[in-house]
């Protein structure tokens, strides 16, 4: 992947192609980061706050990076770059109410509240409001010790104590559950190549036997039996899923809120001012609840040594607890106030109680009906919390089939929802339902990646987060916040995203109605087109459409009628009518009507009307003619026949001037009146195409295609020709025929006829006195020039991308049309006469290369001074070409290859052979007549020196099939096989039948033969090989072979099921296998192995010699031996080859090495080792040197 590293004022710094080990990488709460690998040939170190974009977003190194040098002219890189949210490891948690700045504090609010502060220190760093907050978990209000933390570490802590997850979409922080977007489905060979489980990190929760612990509040142990809430049926520990073994765990904290309670909504309120011992003034709040039907303050319900608490949830004073006084007499609550520093007091100010809080009052008993709900909840809170934290915590993941992934847009993103699919892994449902956790993608192409699923991460999680405990029905009592959302109203400036919503008003000025008329006050942008009315295309359609088509991207407009108030410009005005042009109508990319000519020295400049301006200074007629164009005008009938075909030379706004001396052979001069086309260009070739339609001429009226016009000839540029009097098409060529091709086709003369050549010139490494001459091994052996943009990169640029396109000058290999090139740019490349190949030598050489031109210029190419040197000017073209010259050359000086514009280039040689002499050319025709069908395919192989042709012709007489060859000596082998109603004919100088021929019958005599063949041998061993055959005995083999009236030919020899002979007489004999006996003491010959094997009784090898094939050396001979014991056990080994020997003794324990230059005499069990070399002795013991003599 091409990677563009900028530094932190965004100017470009680095652009590198990255290694296929490079990745992005994200996991819940842990990292996103891109880990890209790359070389470079300078040494570029990278600074802090340097960055890549990926994706839109932005990616940074957080300390300085200094690569590996492995050599002067390459340095290693590894390094990461790191997503927005690592900005805050960099960045301190701080206090920052009423200008503090504080890092050692306490915080007692909401998930947003903690969250809030910690987008305010983000923003403080950039300057700017960059980050928001997202979504929050509704969870009760935790207070959280901060103290010395970055805001890294405070998300953590915010994690953990709201028992929920962070992270980050773009610069957006959610202190939630990761989860987004729809489910997708997701298994082995449906989206991922792999799937594994593996282990989740050890502070994850998962237990199968819950020990709860109920809450105490009021509990009165006198009455209620136990000092704590209890299960319905006084259980004290709950089990599931036992089968994954037993895993106890106690909790209470879940719990804590679910006791006896009384959930109260306040009527009224009352305040009393009073005065302290300290004589300061205070205020107290009273408030009554008219629907609480018991007495908190009745002896009954009483619990001794606890002071009353009311916990309010809703309102000002939502989530505070306070001590407070219940009053009989007048039934109501009093409030026993809190001082938080001298000056305030709770309730007081804004933060007091109001009609229409609810609350709850504790530390008092409860009726008995409220403890039975009370068992209740707590039931459905255990079971509940058991559920969550007993399941499978295990992680799934695998490798994605990216083929899937982009064919089904599925998100590789944290927290995308994933429904596992596996019958093996989930049992009987067949699938989890989960979301994705951790995403490794690879740059080179981000869909392929390894991911990784689970419902739990690591600490600071749990299983329940939006949906958890204190949401259940069973949970009263205990405040929740609401959850808010950031509504943008008419004047607001913020930037919608993801987590704010519009108001009424802004989204009716904003919005455009689909049901009333409506105003848009700025530029709306329609991407697919907009229909009016019932549209239907064509003639007689209906309605009106602006268009965009989908595959050329071009906008189309179709109405009724157009009336234009003031004034219409058209590029080009097509009007569907009948029109009469007589003579020639040439197509071309630029045309003129001659109004005036004038004389220069060189040149007939021609002017041409241009008409008059309009608004935006665009004339109705403009110049299309560029400098290099051809011109041509032909005038055919009546007095005024004329022709010239010339050179433009110049361009101006209203004129062009036309060459005196650079035209076509009897060339008529210009004048005024005379239409003007362009037949062809020099450089551009572009304009290098034309379309004429003629009804005069020999083979009038046609039609035809001419490409790459670049001279004042049309021979072989005509690609397309209609013609009564013949037609010719270049390309793919497609015929549907009927059912009866006589009334479909004509065929001319009876004749379809179709030719095809491919020429190719082979040349091996050896022939080339150029190192690197295909430039597979990059810029090896060559060297750029001086003052050039080098782009060299692990992986191949590709050319003509913007990267290389806006450079100025270069020279470098690129990749193009798939295949490396040299491509150089106003630049040049030598390779120094030190690396050339071949030892120099005087004499004549021959230099060839093939090139795309993309931007014309001068070609230079050679030994500068010498006779092999040649500059050419070279101009634009799109399909390779070949560049040839030759000279002579005395073996000195360095290659030199240089270009002036832009220019792509391979396959250069340098020989001292003619490029002729590497021609492989290949021929195919194909003929059909109405008497035959004939196909021949001819090779002319110059390199071999071999021509080599086949075919068939079908006649109704019957089909012939050849086959050719022609060495250089002269030799002609031809095969013919004939088949025809009065039989098949098969005439070859060598026949090689593979498989199995079978013969219904032979001649009389060879049966006579075959008889006799078997006559010496004993009936035993017959016997013995007709079983092995697949015989009962001999006997049935004969009857079978002999009276079955078969003969068979496998493999390329004859088969009569058994050739029994004292002695074989043959020239040579060709077998796949050759085995004197098929089982116990025998001797192999096996070409495939290479080897010859001498076996015992026991088909032990005792004998071995093999013939190894190595890329240096392709013969390396080497002898095995083994000697057994009567007990067929191994106890001697000996090996020889052409490099040394060795033998062992297993008995003994003990053997020997003999290589070129050393001995070694050792036991087996390297206790002993001594090496006799020419300069030393050496002894080991136990693989330890402790004794030498030199």
């Amino acid at each position: 992947m091409e990677l563009k590293i900028y530094n932190q004022n965004g100017e470009l710094k680095l652009t590198v192609s990255t290694s296929s080990s490079s990745t992005w990488n994200t996991e819940l709460m842990t990292e996103n980061a891109v880990s890209a690998s790359f070389t470079h040939p300078f040494y570029v170190p990278l600074d802090v706050n340097d960055y890549v974009l990926l994706s839109g977003i932005k990616f940074s190194i957080n300390k300085e990076y200094k690569p590996k040098q492995k050599s002067t002219q390459e340095y290693t890189y590894s390094v990461k770059f790191y997503g927005p949210e690592h900005d805050a490891q960099r960045v301190m948690y701080l206090n920052l109410t009423d200008g503090q700045y504080d890092v050692q504090f306490s915080l007692d609010g909401s998930p947003r509240e903690h969250l809030k502060k910690w987008v305010d220190n983000m923003n403080r760093i950039y300057g700017r409001e960059v980050w928001s907050i997202g979504d929050v978990v509704a969870a009760p209000n935790q207070t959280i010790e901060y103290n010395n933390l970055n805001c890294w570490d405070a998300l953590a802590s915010m994690a953990e104590a709201f028992e929920t997850e962070w992270w980050a979409d773009g610069f957006t922080m959610n202190l939630s559950r990761c989860e987004r977007g729809e489910r997708v489905s997701l298994g082995y060979m449906q989206g991922l190549t792999s799937l594994t489980q593996s282990e989740n990190s050890n502070d994850v929760k998962f237990f199968t036997r819950l020990i709860p612990l109920g809450s105490t509040k009021n509990i009165d142990r006198s009455r209620y039996g136990y000092s704590r809430l209890q299960l319905p049926d006084k259980s004290t520990y709950v089990d599931r899923n036992t089968q994954y073994g037993l895993y106890e765990y106690v909790e209470e904290a879940a719990f804590a809120e679910i006791f006896p309670h009384y959930t109260g909504t306040v009527t009224s309120v009352r305040t009393e001012e009073k005065t302290g011992d300290d004589g300061k003034k205070f205020t107290v709040y009273y408030f009554k609840d008219t629907g609480m039907a018991f007495d908190p303050s009745s002896k009954e319900n009483e619990i001794g040594g606890l002071v009353k608490q009311v916990s309010f949830q809703t309102g000002d004073l939502a989530g505070r607890d306070f001590e407070a006084n219940y009053h009989s007499d007048t039934k109501e609550w009093e409030i026993i106030n809190i001082y938080p520093d001298d000056e305030t007091q709770i309730p007081g100010g804004n933060l007091i109680p109001r009609v229409g809080n609810t609350y709850i009052p504790w530390n008092f008993r409860m009726p008995v009906e409220y403890e039975t709900q009370a068992e209740l909840d707590y039931k459905a809170a255990v079971d509940d919390y058991l559920a969550k934290f007993s399941e499978d915590i295990s992680k799934y993941g695998g490798d994605t089939d990216y083929i899937y992934i982009d064919k089904n847009s599925v998100p590789l993103v944290l927290g995308q929802n994933v429904r596992l699919l596996s019958d093996e892994y989930f049992g009987e449902i067949g699938y989890r339902d989960s979301r994705m956790t951790k995403v490794v993608r690879k740059l080179d192409n981000l869909s392929v990646a390894t991911i990784e699923c689970s419902n739990q991460v690591g600490k600071g999680w749990k299983t329940q987060v939006d949906n958890s405990i204190n949401e259940l029905k069973y949970v009263i009592g205990q405040k929740w916040e609401e959850i808010m959302i950031d509504v943008l109203k008419t004047w607001d400036t913020k930037e919608p995203s993801n987590y704010n919503v519009f108001s009424g008003l802004r989204s009716r000025a904003e919005h455009l109605s689909k049901k009333y008329p409506d105003v848009a006050q700025g530029l709306i942008k329609f991407l697919a087109g907009i229909e009016l009315g019932p549209f239907s295309p064509g003639a007689l359609g209906s309605g009106a459409a602006i268009q965009i088509n989908p595959l050329t991207g071009k906008s189309y407009l179709e109405v009724d009628e157009l009336f234009v108030r003031m004034k219409a410009v058209f590029k080009e005005l097509v009007i569907e009518s009948l029109r009469h042009i007589g003579g020639e109508l040439v197509l071309s990319p630029a045309r003129m009507k001659c109004v005036r000519v004038e004389e220069q020295d060189d040149a007939y400049r021609c002017y041409f009307d241009r008409g008059g301006a309009n608004e935006s200074g665009r004339y109705e007629v403009e110049q299309e003619f560029t400098a290099g164009a051809q011109a041509r005008c032909q005038v055919f009938t009546g007095s005024g026949q004329k022709y010239y075909w010339r050179l433009v030379t110049a361009v101006g706004d209203d004129y062009i001037d036309l060459s005196k001396t650079d035209c076509d052979t009897g060339s008529d001069l210009p004048k005024s009146g005379d239409d003007i086309c362009q037949l062809g260009h020099r450089s551009d070739e572009s304009g290098m195409n034309a379309i004429v339609l003629s009804a005069y001429g020999p083979d009038a009226p046609s039609y035809k295609q001419y490409a790459y016009i670049d001279s004042y000839s049309l021979a072989g540029k005509e690609v397309s020709v209609t013609s009564p009097k013949g037609n010719r098409y270049v390309g793919d060529f497609i015929l549907k025929t009927g059912v009866n091709i006589a009334t479909e086709l004509q065929i001319l003369e009876n004749l379809i006829k179709t030719e095809i050549q491919s020429v190719e010139y082979v040349l091996n490494e050896t022939d080339n006195y150029l190192l690197n001459a295909s430039f597979v091994k990059d810029m090896e052996g060559w060297v750029r020039d001086d003052d050039v943009q080098v782009l060299e990169a692990e992986e191949l640029l590709q050319a003509n991308s913007e990267y290389l396109s806006d450079a100025g000058r270069l020279a470098g290999v690129v990749t193009y049309d798939g295949k490396l090139w040299l491509r150089l740019k106003d630049s040049y490349v030598k390779q120094p006469n030190a690396n050339l190949t071949q030892p120099a030598q005087s004499g004549k050489f021959y230099v060839s290369l093939r090139y795309i031109c993309t931007g014309s210029g001068t070609l230079t190419c050679g030994f500068s001074g010498q006779g092999l040197y040649k500059t050419a000017s070279i101009a634009i073209n799109r399909t390779a070409r070949m560049f040839e010259f030759s000279g002579n050359w005395d073996g000195t000086g360095d290659f030199l290859i240089q270009f002036t514009g832009d220019i792509h280039i391979n396959l250069v040689t340098l020989t001292n052979r003619p490029l002729d002499d590497f021609k492989q050319e290949v021929n195919s025709t194909f003929t059909q007549m109405a008497g035959s069908i004939k196909a021949m395919v001819t090779s002319i192989d110059n390199i071999n020196n071999t021509i080599r042709d086949s075919g068939w012709l079908t006649t109704a007489d019957g089909t012939r099939i050849w086959a050719s060859a022609c060495w250089p000596d002269g030799t002609r082998a031809i095969s013919l096989f004939t088949v025809t109603p009065d039989g098949i004919f098969l005439d070859s100088s060598h026949i090689n039948l593979k498989g199995i021929v079978t013969f219904e019958s032979f001649a009389p005599d060879f049966q006579t033969a075959y008889e006799q063949a078997f006559g010496n041998a004993s009936m035993t061993a017959k016997d013995d090989v007709a079983r092995q055959l697949g015989y009962s005995n001999y006997a049935q083999l004969v009857e079978n072979a002999a009276t079955g009236g078969k003969a068979v030919l496998v493999g390329g020899y004859l088969n009569l099921e058994l050739i029994d002979v004292d002695t074989l007489i043959a020239g040579k004999v060709l077998t796949n296998k050759v085995v004197t006996s098929l089982n116990g003491r025998r001797v192999e010959i096996d070409p495939e192995t290479n080897s010859f094997k001498m076996f015992n009784e026991n088909n032990d090898t005792v004998c071995e010699m093999t013939f190894l094939e190595q890329s240096d050396m392709p013969y390396l001979p080497r002898l095995r031996m083994r000697d057994y014991n009567k007990n067929h056990e191994l106890v001697r080994t000996a090996y020889y080859g052409a490099g040394g020997a060795n033998i062992e003794d297993l008995i003994g324990g003990s053997g020997i090495t003999l290589t070129q230059g050393s001995c070694r005499i050792y036991q087996l069990d390297s206790s002993r080792d001594c090496v006799l070399q020419p300069g030393s002795l050496s002894f080991y013991r136990d693989g330890k040197l402790y004794k030498k003599y030199e």
